[in-house]
């Protein structure tokens, strides 16, 4: 008997390594596949560059030059679709995957101002979803409505969404106050990280992030804010970097911009511009800019030392393989500002 109970023990045991192994190529086969073509609508081109993914999951793929794009190893189920290029119209889908075969769908985008935001901050798993489908109040700023309105800091971006204010000592100290709270109560990151800044704990710091570099900011008040701590009670800014940005984006090619503003009642300066490369896998980005304000007049007369400068540049590298994300960063922010009536507060006795 004693024969008998090991042998079956065996037997139990290499049978179910057998079946572990024999179960992934099995899982494997259960896998399928997403494939289409992004148009312009008013003219049939493909459009290039277009976000592909299935919200709620981490199937997240953009179109090539081609306006072609390909998702793989994607489980067999029913699925919201949705292709989105900035400033264009946002189209969505439902589509079934089934096991071992390619789903074909065909997206045609038109101009609008109007688009449904992207958001990751948000999603307690880390996939991608649309403002729409979260719990939470969220916006989403991208690059295009950065390059129009250009500022040296992120408060003065979100100083016009609801429930969002500004507070600081001047205009390079501003910080953004979100739902009546501000300090350590609003949480600042760059790429999901704290800046780590001391804007946090004195409204005479500024915050270290120049706003005109950025793939996007997303701003979260609500609920979900506690999942980031009590410091984020009143709200989350998350600056995206294109290196953050380019994980989901396979680029072929070059593209890039560059910006030029300037502005009156404080005699504003500024230029920006970034150059990304890329060979769909591997990319590199590098970037930089300079702005200049003098100190600003206001009705009742010119408020001084309210003058900024400031200086940053941005390089780095990123690989994007289908399981496996790298990538180095390097950036330079050289900020320089003025506190009007410092003087008074701090009793130094001069500016």
């Amino acid at each position: 008997m004693i024969i008998c109970r090991e042998w079956l023990r065996t037997l139990i045991t290499t049978s179910g390594m057998v079946a572990v192994m024999l179960s992934a190529p099995i899982a494997q086969n259960n896998a399928g596949a997403i494939q289409g073509v992004v148009t312009f609508a008013v003219n049939g081109e493909r459009v290039h560059g277009a976000i592909v993914f299935v919200i709620g999951t981490d199937y997240v793929g953009a179109t090539n030059d081609n306006g072609e794009f390909l998702l793989e190893d994607v489980s067999a189920g029913t699925y919201a679709i949705l292709a989105q290029r900035e400033h264009l119209t946002t189209e969505r889908q439902t589509i079934v995957v089934q096991s071992g075969q390619a789903t074909t769908v065909m997206f045609s985008l038109d101009l609008s101002p109007i688009h449904e935001d992207i958001t990751v901050t948000t999603s307690t798993s880390g996939k991608q979803t649309t403002t729409f489908e979260t719990f939470n109040a969220t916006d989403t700023i991208d690059s295009f409505d950065l390059a129009i309105n250009p500022t040296g800091t992120v408060a003065t971006v979100l100083d016009d969404l609801p429930g969002v204010a500004t507070r600081g000592f001047g205009p390079g100290s501003a910080r953004p106050m979100i739902r009546g709270f501000d300090g350590d109560r609003v949480l600042v990151m760059e790429d999901g990280i704290g800046t780590g800044d001391l804007s946090s704990s004195s409204a005479d710091h500024g915050i270290g992030i120049d706003p005109n570099g950025l793939e996007r900011l997303e701003i979260v008040r609500g609920p979900a804010t506690l999942l980031y701590g009590s410091n984020a009670i009143g709200g989350v800014v998350n600056a995206i970097t294109p290196g953050e940005a380019l994980r989901d984006s396979a680029i072929s090619g070059t593209r890039g911009q560059m910006s030029l503003d300037g502005g009156s009642a404080n005699a504003q300066m500024g230029t920006f511009a970034n150059v990304v490369h890329g060979n769909s896998s591997l990319h590199f980005w590098v970037g930089g800019g300079a702005r200049r304000t003098s100190d600003y007049d206001s009705p009742e007369s010119t408020i001084a030392n309210s003058g900024t400068k400031l200086s940053s540049g941005r390089a780095g590298f990123g690989y994007a393989g289908d399981k496996l994300f790298l990538s180095g960063n390097f950036t330079f922010n050289d900020e320089r500002f003025g506190v009007p009536e410092a003087g008074k507060f701090h009793a130094h006795g001069h500016e």
